[in-house]
């Protein structure tokens, strides 16, 4: 009796080690993907290393996938091919302290793509020594932001297409990869990260479908505005921000606005990469705003619907852009 007890016992225990018994009858609809950006770096050397550096455990990065050239002597193969490093739905370590749109931790955010690519690059030195600066304006931070001196070729044909297919399939898995969402890595991380450099095509990108850029007529018609009235650093940093850079609303021209007005720069006005905010460089910023963040143009939301053509400039409500200018002429007026 007492075999059978236990018997019957051990039958229990071991029929409810089956599976948690979990009900699927409910759902909810609030919830979305852990994917809504790509990030678009270089790896600044060969395959052969590029490959070491982002699979061995010896180096703390990695990246989803790995895009190699064909004008890279270490990579051996005749064909062109995608190297999906990390799946997608894992987090792969490729931005680092990084910050895009209000949102911190883009690693968990992101899709981090690899370019193998060497721009010619020798000793760091000051940027005064290589940049023409407003020195009002920035006399007191030309010592402190460094930059390498480098040479920047252009990237393969053959990796920027395979880029381009690989976009196009990533974003139709992921809805939530916006124009905007689509960054550099010296986009998220101006402060320290300079790829994929003033070569990266991404104008030839936005024209194949992907990723942000101006409309033309909007930046010209915004440039002959502020060509003749200046913006205080405050609407600048403030502009800058709207779109999605890091930046601290200081109302200075300080070193992280140096560094952000230059990863702009390379991103949307790479013929003239300086750090100075001009009014092309604020023509091309607001053009973007009111292309893609149009409730965040503020006041110079009066102004945009005039932009519409470069041939018919509008005449401006001066009252309009009274409102932004600095209050003295001091370095925090940054647009000259």
């Amino acid at each position: 009796m007492m075999r059978s007890i236990g018997a019957s016992l051990l039958a229990l225990l071991l029929s409810s080690c089956g599976g948690l018994d979990i009900n699927h009858e409910y759902s909810s609809d609030q919830y979305d993907q852990r994917i809504r950006y790509i990030v678009i770096h270089t790896t600044q050397t060969g395959f052969d290393k590029s490959m070491q550096v982002l699979t061995d455990a010896e180096y703390p990065v990695s990246s989803h996938y790995l895009i190699p050239s064909m004008d890279d002597p270490d990579y051996a193969s005749s064909d062109m091919q995608v190297y999906q490093l990390v799946p997608d739905h894992y987090r792969a370590w490729h931005a680092g302290i990084s910050a895009w749109q209000g949102r911190n931790n883009i690693n968990d955010q992101s899709i981090g793509i690899e370019l193998v690519y060497q721009p010619h690059c020798r000793s760091t030195l000051s940027v005064a020594e290589t940049i023409v600066w407003n020195p009002s304006a920035v006399d007191s931070l030309i010592n402190q932001l460094q930059k390498p001196i480098c040479l920047y070729p252009d990237f393969d044909p053959e990796q920027i297409q395979e880029l381009v297919e690989l976009i196009r399939e990533l974003q139709t898995r992921y809805p939530q990869i916006t124009p905007t969402h689509i960054v550099a890595h010296s986009d998220i991380a101006p402060d320290r990260k300079i790829d994929p450099g003033p070569r990266f095509p991404w104008q030839r990108l936005h024209h194949e479908g992907i990723g942000a850029w101006y409309n033309a007529d909007s930046a010209l018609c915004f440039r002959e505005i502020f060509a003749s009235h200046s913006l205080s650093a405050e609407v600048i940093q403030q502009a800058l921000s709207d779109y999605g850079y890091p930046i601290d609303i200081t109302g200075e021209y300080d070193l992280q606005t140096a560094q952000v007005v230059t990863a702009f720069q390379q991103h949307f006005r790479p013929w003239l990469v300086d750090g100075r905010v001009d009014a092309e460089s604020a023509g091309i910023l607001f053009a973007l705003l009111k292309k893609y963040r149009p409730s965040r143009l503020g006041v110079l939301g009066t102004i945009a619907p005039l932009c519409r053509t470069s041939e018919n400039l509008p005449s401006v409500p001066l009252e309009n852009i009274d409102r932004l200018r600095p209050k003295n002429d001091t370095p925090r007026r940054i647009l000259e």
